[in-house]
């Protein structure tokens, strides 16, 4: 699979750095230039410290936004031997807001402003300077943030010889 993933990279052109089991992405050369940027629209979203030991998620809610848009480059990958082609994605990321930075981590995804959208997806010209510009950290907006608690470890199917979850 790491080979697949160092393809992935070489073919997308861009500096990588490991981060806690995901690709942080800097661009040297934009993907994005050759038309291919999306928008997936979220409700929440999770980050998590950037610390050693396990991961603690926490869901950030946007205030009074009915949801956000983040935005993702995509390229497409014919694999030998494999009939249909991989579609691959990522989360274009921004330094972390003040709200994000406390947890601590450095990034955050980056979230389009509405009127942004059309030259994101390639609906109206844009130079990769303006491109660019539409990728900000987004602060001054009320988002909460909650850490979310562990799910309770499953119980056994009870048994008559173990009753477990009965009593």
């Amino acid at each position: 699979m790491h080979e697949l993933e160092d393809e992935i990279v070489e073919s997308l052109e861009i500096d990588v750095r490991q981060r806690r089991g995901s690709l942080d992405l800097s661009v040297k050369r934009l993907p994005f230039a050759d038309g291919q940027r999306g928008i997936v629209l979220m409700k929440t979203f999770n980050e998590a410290p950037d610390i050693e030991g396990p991961t603690i998620q926490h869901t950030i809610t946007p205030g009074d936004e009915d949801a956000l848009a983040a935005a993702f480059i995509w390229r497409r990958f014919d694999v030998p031997g494999v009939p249909l082609p991989l579609l691959a994605c990522v989360l274009v990321t921004v330094p972390a807001n003040s709200l994000i930075s406390t947890l601590p981590t450095d990034r955050m995804p980056a979230f389009l402003a509405a009127s942004d959208w059309a030259k994101w997806l390639g609906e109206e010209p844009a130079s990769n300077d303006e491109l660019k510009a539409c990728l900000k950290t987004v602060e001054g907006v009320r988002w909460t943030m909650t850490k979310e608690e562990k799910a309770a470890k499953p119980r056994g199917k009870p048994t008559p010889s173990n009753p477990t979850g009965l009593i």
